[in-house]
């Protein structure tokens, strides 16, 4: 359905269109990822499309980083963390560690300084 989101987002006119689906391109992997930012750019008539890996990806290098740790959201299954240190294994990066965020009650949100803490 993201097709059919850029095509609406296309009539608002914005300056970019920006698709948080970390897990998405975790499943893509970075060849997958791009094919479909390129099929989206195609449709949204020079408005860039930027998904988050790719962004942090850019900004990661931009900053000269070579290791990174992973800290995924609980609801992450354990193949989206998996594929997640894949693809930045493949984008160059050494990680030192790829872990699902496990909270030690219930929530609906985790505040900044719990995932920090």
């Amino acid at each position: 359905q993201v097709d059919e989101a850029v095509d609406r987002l296309v009539g608002l006119a914005p300056r970019a269109i920006l698709f948080a689906y970390t897990s998405s391109s975790y499943a893509l992997g970075a060849e997958g990822e791009r094919r479909a930012r390129a099929r989206l750019e195609a449709r949204a008539k020079g408005i860039p499309v930027i998904p988050t890996c790719h962004a942090a990806a850019a900004a990661l290098a931009r900053l000269g980083a070579r290791r990174v740790a992973l800290v995924h959201p609980p609801w992450f299954p354990e193949a989206s963390n998996e594929a997640g240190a894949a693809y930045w294994r493949a984008a160059g990066l050494d990680v030192v560690r790829s872990v699902r965020m496990q909270p030690d009650r219930p929530f609906h949100e985790v505040a900044p300084a719990e995932l920090h803490d």
